[in-house]
């Protein structure tokens, strides 16, 4: 069985408290009920009887609308205040709703006040639940390790969280109002340019993993997430995001990527020892192989002509020194 509900009435004639109570009887709706018609009895009864609802009088002789008003919002803003008055103006009428009442019911027109008295209690806890949600959001934002940001439509930063900071080593503060793009490493930030600008009202999301520039010099390899925001026009308005530091996760790759593409290369090369009995053959192949198979940029395989002045033959390879070339060899 739902509990009472406690309303706490400002009227200073009891007959007018009782006759809008029972408006809520007819409705079915059990009530636990205060009348006051002064201030520091307000104030009292705010604190100990701790209402739902608080229905006021405007005009009382010892307690007026405004200052019963000011007296609850201060206890609690979100406390329902409904004016039940049979002199409020639609001035003050507008004038009240502005400064805190959530609605107000004439006395000649009773048959409104449990509505506005519902309707009032919904709108509070929406606007607590609103209240809660923003509050979670700013919660998960500012504890959480990955980056969030938001960008406007040109690509600044309008947004940042304080994760920002240790991932690539700039205060919140410096990176508003950057450009994003000015973060990302440089080879890849055309990359990048071209993943924004494919996203519209079609398709919203993407993902991506490049390096970003730290401020230490260091690159930190993000993953990120991004949603495009489409205005009402269903052009893209900004950007929201997330990225997350994966830099250990990605040099560990890239280190067992290395290990397998050399014991690749090894395994080629002993392949190359078995089928190939010339020597030159041999050696063109393992240049071949350590380039093709192993990842490496150039592979060269030289002899040592000792002499007067020690030089290198190279006598095989795969870069752009040509077999035959002698080469000075210095440190010797």
């Amino acid at each position: 069985m739902d509990a009472p509900l406690r309303l706490l009435f400002i009227e200073d004639v009891s007959a007018e408290a009782e006759l809008a109570l029972s408006q809520f009887t007819r409705h079915g709706i059990a009530c636990d009920w205060r009348r006051v018609d002064t201030e520091p009895d307000l104030r009292q009864e705010l604190a100990a009887f701790k209402p739902h609802v608080v229905l006021s009088d405007f005009r009382m002789p010892q307690l007026d609308g405004w200052t019963a008003l000011a007296c609850v919002r201060a206890f609690d803003p979100d406390l329902p205040f409904v004016f039940v008055s049979g002199t409020i103006g639609e001035e003050a009428a507008i004038e009240a709703l502005r400064h805190g009442a959530m609605d107000y019911v004439l006395k000649g027109n009773l048959a409104r006040l449990v509505p506005a008295v519902q309707r009032a209690r919904r709108e509070v806890e929406l606007r607590r639940e609103q209240r809660r949600a923003t509050q979670q959001l700013h919660d998960i934002v500012h504890t959480s390790q990955d980056w969030i940001w938001e960008l406007d439509a040109e690509r600044h930063i309008l947004f940042t969280s304080p994760a920002v900071e240790p991932m690539l080593g700039r205060s919140p503060g410096e990176v508003v109002k950057s450009a994003f793009l000015d973060h990302v490493a440089v080879e890849q930030r055309n990359s990048v340019d071209v993943e924004l600008n494919a996203l519209d009202a079609g398709r919203r999301a993407a993902r991506f993993l490049v390096p970003f520039s730290a401020c230490n010099g260091q690159r930190r390899w993000l993953e990120t997430n991004v949603l495009a925001l489409i205005g009402e026009d269903a052009r893209v308005v900004g950007f929201r995001g997330s990225s997350r530091d994966v830099s250990e996760r990605e040099e560990q790759q890239q280190r067992i990527n290395r290990l397998k593409r050399i014991v690749a290369m090894v395994s080629g090369v002993n392949g190359a020892l078995v089928r190939l009995r010339d020597r030159n053959q041999l050696l063109q192949e393992t240049c071949r192989i350590a380039v093709s198979v192993g990842g490496y940029v150039s592979a060269v395989v030289s002899l040592v002509e000792p002499g007067q002045v020690l030089r290198v033959e190279v006598v095989a390879g795969a870069s752009e020194v040509t077999v035959g070339t002698q080469l000075p060899l210095t440190g010797v």
